[in-house]
């Protein structure tokens, strides 16, 4: 649990590289929700920066079995003093990741990924930005989201470079984005909305950058204030982050775009028919690209539900 940095980036890659299982907690968690995606996941260790140390302390408390609590300071002094080379445990199958969702549906479920889920995805996304080491990507999305970590396994696959920001500013944006040259962003949630409140400026005129995100009917709104940004849209879940994709330069205003291949994608009734085009329904999808989640983590029902 910490402010986006790259010893959160390092922690988490050392976390998994160990052959060990990396559940990311989410910053804004405090009290019971906190306690409980602690206590269900059975997790044996915390590590923490001290911002969030003492909320830790007192949760940890709580829950009924040992649990030790590592500083992200105490680590990196004792990294120093380790080999620099370390022969990784972890296999391609592997458990790696369990991210636990939202909850929009009850109380949050474990989704569980392995190392060849999870790097999968995160190419397959820069894949379809055209992603090459030549690239400056922005990274101020919360590294607890899977949106992030992915984006950044990704970039990592393509060698470029990742410049890392605690949190978003949009007070700061523009500048930021012109002094450090990116070429790649990814926005989410209200940030173009906060972008969009801006006095409009010569900084925004001299961005030229792709903008990954999920938009919808913002599209137009985007476009006509950003002509020199090239948005493109995903929709995906906790469970597989990206089965659509926008093509290049074939944005529509409400659309996340087509399935991305291999991967198939149908809209259904309440009695799994396809349903016409322009109806509403029920998105159903087939994974063909190895990306698919495991299961939900000690949550067999939910994991066999249709």
């Amino acid at each position: 649990m910490s402010e986006n940095s790259p010893g959160l980036l390092h922690t988490s890659y050392a976390v998994t590289n160990m052959g060990a299982v990396w559940v990311p907690l989410n910053s804004l968690l405090v009290g019971e929700s906190l306690r409980f995606t602690i206590d269900v996941s059975d997790s044996k260790f915390v590590v923490t920066s001290s911002r969030y140390r003492d909320e830790i302390q007192q949760v940890v408390e709580k829950v009924n079995r040992s649990i030790r609590i590592l500083s992200m300071d105490e680590l990196d002094e004792e990294a120093r003093r380790k080999p620099a080379e370390y022969k990784s445990l972890a296999k391609p199958n592997d458990i790696c990741y369990l991210l636990y969702t939202s909850g929009t549906t009850g109380l949050p479920k474990g989704v569980l990924h392995t190392h060849n889920s999870v790097i999968r995805l995160g190419v397959r996304v820069e894949e379809a930005l055209a992603t090459t080491s030549d690239d400056r990507v922005y990274m101020q999305l919360p590294f607890f989201h899977v949106w992030a970590s992915l984006v950044m396994l990704g970039v990592m696959y393509f060698k470029a470079t990742i410049v890392i920001e605690e949190k978003f500013d949009a007070e700061k944006y523009w500048m930021n984005v012109n002094e450090y040259r990116i070429t790649q962003d990814h926005w989410t949630g209200t940030m173009p909305l906060n972008l969009l409140k801006l006095p409009q400026s010569p900084l925004d005129d001299k961005a030229k950058m792709t903008v990954f995100g999920t938009f919808g009917a913002m599209y137009d709104v985007l476009k006509l204030r950003w002509p020199n940004i090239r948005f493109q849209s995903v929709y995906g879940q906790s469970e597989h982050g990206a089965f659509t994709i926008v093509p290049v330069d074939q944005i529509y205003s409400g659309s996340d775009g087509i399935p991305k291949s291999p991967d198939e994608l149908l809209i259904v009734d309440e009695n799994g028919k396809p349903v016409p085009v322009g109806q509403t329904g029920e998105i159903v999808m087939r994974c063909r690209c190895g990306v698919r989640m495991q299961g939900y983590y000690k949550n067999p029902e939910a994991t066999a539900k249709p």
